[in-house]
């Protein structure tokens, strides 16, 4: 048996009170969160590109269920995406319609919420020093 490897996934829920696509690391351990911070604190371009571009953000949002309330330690407040940083979770999704996921364009509408959301995956595999 190989090791165990944590990295970012893809995931779709269908469930009574919520249905949704979404995509990236839940509840990361401690090195993996560390990585990716430390990914966005030295690729801040890439991490725009990825995370906030106004595209990508008009159809997605990123979970900040669980945040910091301060920037972890070791990076400096001011930092262009700070509160990005003070995130437990990693992960960016969209809402969907129980009609769209019992519906007939269920395959059509997941088809471009994934292929929307490789870029932010891809970006994370980066982080973590994985191929995507």
């Amino acid at each position: 048996r190989g090791r165990q490897v944590e990295a970012p996934s893809f995931y779709i829920h269908l469930g009574l009170d919520e249905c949704f696509v979404a995509s990236g690391v839940w509840h990361p351990a401690p090195e993996t969160l560390r990585k990716i911070r430390h990914f966005v604190f030295d690729n801040p371009g890439s991490w725009k590109a990825a995370a906030h571009d106004a595209k990508f953000r008009k159809r997605f949002d990123l979970d900040d269920s669980e945040m910091l309330t301060r920037a972890p330690r070791g990076f400096p407040p001011e930092f262009e995406f700070a509160d990005d940083l003070k995130r437990k979770n990693f992960v960016a999704y969209r809402n969907l319609e129980h009609a769209t996921m019992t519906g007939p364009r269920l395959l059509s509408t997941l088809q471009k919420d994934l292929a929307g959301l490789a870029p932010f995956t891809d970006y994370l595999c980066a982080a973590l020093d994985l191929e995507f």
